[in-house]
């Protein structure tokens, strides 16, 4: 029989690997829904944003400071994303993808080129341990959980009952439509790649501390955030949200009692759910 210490140690490994993915998948699922776009440079923008609070952190900013001026970074970013590359390929999925891909890797290389391939680590923002009952987290961690909390709340407040979220959610469902009821397509996707980029390199800034930072760390990750939307449901914010939960509870169980088997525990529940449920646990149209 499993013992309560065992669970326990289970369960705050799985909001740890799932706090570490979450804003990257809803990064993903927020853009393929409105774009069409499969963002492959999405883990190379979690790496940006690693190396962008390792740069803030030498000069001394402040944590507050340094999380706004990286979710700014990252609109400004992903604006020109868009315009550059993701609008003028719109029509052309295929090249769309590509693009993504070659993205990823020009990152990935200027990256290694100004801070170098060597693995770096990130001194942590707060001190201290906290003990929860039979288990214990360090202080950096219960901010990462509690600034993705933060963040991903406020994306579900601003997607719902916003003006601007409501446009983004009617583009989603039916472009054409959308247009007829005065909303502007392409200042919308512009908006949301903008708001996308922006979940990413957020994740990836508050990360770094509880972990190691190379130019590649993000694609490691972005087959996390991949599962996590594929198992809750291409383009549901709310499927992105369980799927990272269901990815990051089996993930941990997997890496505790059998860790060589935990990828190929992973990637055999995605393939048994989209047999079962091949739109994912929550459908795009539900969210």
């Amino acid at each position: 029989m499993i013992s309560v210490d065992v669970l326990a140690t289970i369960f705050v490994n799985g909001l740890i690997i799932t706090s570490s993915t979450l804003l990257l998948a809803l990064g993903l699922s927020l853009i393929f829904g409105v774009l069409g776009v499969v963002n492959l440079s999405h883990g190379a923008l979690f790496t940006c944003g690693a190396f962008l609070y390792f740069l803030l952190f030498r000069l001394g900013i402040p944590f507050i400071i340094a999380l706004v001026l990286t979710l700014l970074t990252g609109f400004l970013i992903g604006l020109i994303l868009e315009k550059a590359v993701f609008h003028p390929l719109r029509n052309d999925l295929l090249a769309g993808v590509i693009a993504a891909f070659g993205l990823s890797f020009m990152i990935e290389v200027l990256l290694g080129a100004g801070f170098g391939k060597e693995i770096k680590s990130v001194p942590q923002m707060v001190k201290g341990v906290f003990h929860l009952g039979v288990v214990s987290i360090d202080a950096q961690r219960l901010l990462v959980l509690g600034g993705t909390a933060i963040l991903t709340t406020a994306l579900i407040i601003f997607i719902h009952h916003s003006r601007i979220g409501r446009a983004i959610r009617a583009i989603a469902q039916n472009d054409e439509l959308s247009l007829l009821m005065g909303i502007n397509p392409s200042f919308i996707r512009l908006l949301t790649i903008g708001g996308g980029t922006s979940l990413a390199m957020a994740s990836g800034m508050l990360s770094s501390p509880t972990s190691y930072i190379d130019p590649y760390i993000g694609s490691e990750l972005l087959i996390q955030a991949f599962a996590g939307i594929i198992l809750g449901g291409v383009g549901s914010i709310y499927g992105a949200i369980v799927g990272s939960v269901v990815v990051g509870f089996l993930l941990a169980t997997g890496l505790f009692f059998a860790p060589t088997w935990a990828y190929a525990i992973l990637f055999g529940t995605i393939v048994l759910v989209l047999v079962i449920r091949p739109q994912g646990i929550i459908p795009f149209e539900s969210a």
